[in-house]
């Protein structure tokens, strides 16, 4: 059965919910986050901690053998998240008429 909730020391992952919305709509409107937590949260080790939740998550119970990343050149912070995970740098790509670097990982 594949979880549907990951959780680390500090961290519930979760589906969202209609009580998400307003958060949600704050997110989006914000630009360059792609993480999805707000900017209060940034330079906790936040993003690693969720990364590592979902590594582990696509590794144990998806049974994946590849993930991918997709990170705007001046992400700089994304960039070195992904690297630190052990992702490797590939090709720049268009998508949506946005430019991303495709980082790639094996599981």
């Amino acid at each position: 059965m594949i979880r549907t909730q990951l959780e680390t020391e500090r961290l519930h992952l979760r589906l969202f919910t209609p009580d998400d919305v307003q958060i949600m709509y704050e997110l989006c409107t914000d630009p360059e986050v792609g993480f999805r937590y707000l900017k209060e949260y940034w330079g906790r080790g936040i993003g690693t901690e969720a990364a590592l939740a979902c590594v582990d998550f696509a590794r144990s119970d998806l049974k994946i053998s590849k993930l991918v990343a997709l990170i705007m050149p001046e992400n700089i912070a994304s960039i070195k998240l992904a690297e630190k995970l052990g992702m490797r740098k590939g090709p720049l790509i268009s998508v949506f008429d946005i430019e991303a670097f495709q980082y790639e990982m094996m599981l």
